[in-house]
């Protein structure tokens, strides 16, 4: 994700794939053709792991600590100095590792294609288009993890960068607030301690669970080699141009809308595909052969447009805190956030960049009546 800086990742799931296909052929003014329809239906072979990264990218930014009376406050002014105004820059961090299992696909497509029309020796090129439909389904569980929010950062002796925990002392009398990096960390008289969103948790239950889609129109162009009656050589590539629609849901984020808070979209040609295949097929019968070979996908998608639907309650409720407890900077994000995403809906363009890729091996039988 561009602005939020968080990356969501699935690493090294296998599948169990079952691929199913016909097609028939016919001639239109001596010309061959052939309708060829699929179905694929796969399931997750054992565990994986999925990890939620709000560090690498930067983690989530969400409000600079400005000194009393003033409200916007960023780190330097345009001239490129320090803001004397500006205290601190709070972001939270976080990383989460958890379980996935169960995750499943579903395919089908359909194509036009013109065989036996183009031959050079004794290898047969087939032109095609078609649809693809490309459906994977990821599901984690027994999800541990951290956050840590910030308050300041800093260089180190070389060039590392250390942040300091986000622990802010707040003086009854309406002064400005003051980041305790180095101590005291007794209790403060005359005003109030705040030591925030730093934890370790456990989600024992579903934590993520994501429905994405790939789907529109393709291109390709298959070559049949054979070497001799019995044994031949098949290859295939293919590229397609498909819109892209993820539903995500994250039970535990109280902050977000209970049922499928979030989703990333984008349309028809937004997206690309590309796929290989090769294939040796062998006879053992006169009408059914043997069928050994490899496949190759890489589906991807750039500046995806995302919407994510909050909780109201959750928001205002804790701006009614910010009120009791005269926390302004407090009642000034919930407004800014209200601003930002009219009726609790958030919308951002050009947000999300998602790929999926896999390579797979496969054994079947193929029959030509």
């Amino acid at each position: 994700m561009n602005r939020a800086g968080s990356i969501l990742e699935w690493n090294n799931v296998d599948w169990a794939v079952v691929d199913l296909g016909g097609a028939y052929r016919f001639n239109v003014n001596g010309m061959s053709m052939a309708v060829d329809i699929g179905l694929r239906f796969g399931t997750q072979i054992g565990e994986t792991s999925m990890i939620d990264d709000d560090i690498t990218n930067g983690g989530n930014f969400h409000f600079n600590l400005c000194v009393a009376g003033v409200d916007n406050c960023p780190p330097f002014l345009p001239n490129g100095q320090q803001n004397p105004d500006h205290i601190g820059s709070v972001v939270q961090d976080g990383m989460s590792i958890g379980r996935s299992s169960g995750n499943s696909m579903f395919g089908y497509h359909i194509g036009l294609s013109f065989p036996g029309n183009f031959q050079i020796g004794n290898a047969r090129i087939t032109p095609s288009v078609g649809w693809r439909h490309t459906n994977f389904n990821f599901t984690t569980r027994n999800n541990n993890g951290i956050i840590l929010t910030t308050g300041l950062c800093e260089p180190g002796t070389r060039d590392e960068i250390f942040c300091d925990p986000y622990i802010v002392f707040w003086p009854d009398d309406g002064g400005s607030p003051t980041l305790i990096i180095d101590g005291p960390f007794g209790s403060p008289v005359n005003g109030e301690m705040e030591v925030d969103g730093s934890f370790f948790f456990h989600q024992p239950g579903t934590s993520h669970d994501y429905d994405v889609t790939w789907a529109g129109p393709f291109v390709a162009l298959g070559i049949e080699y054979q070497i001799n009656h019995n044994n031949i050589i098949e290859g295939r590539i293919e590229i397609g141009f498909p819109g892209y629609d993820a539903v995500g849901n994250q039970p535990y984020r109280i902050d977000w809308r209970r049922n499928d808070p979030l989703r990333d979209r984008a349309g028809i040609f937004g997206a690309m595909h590309i796929g290989l295949g090769a294939n040796w097929l062998t006879r053992v019968s006169d009408n059914i052969m043997l069928s050994l070979g490899m496949t190759y996908d890489h589906f991807t998608v750039s500046d995806a447009d995302t919407t994510t639907h909050l909780n109201s309650q959750y928001w205002l409720d804790w701006r009614e805190w910010g009120v009791d407890n005269n926390r302004q900077d407090i009642i000034d994000r919930v407004d800014t956030l209200m601003e930002d995403c009219p009726n609790w809906v958030c919308r951002f363009d050009s947000e999300v960049n998602s790929w999926y890729r896999s390579f797979g091996l496969r054994v079947g039988l193929n029959a030509r009546f």
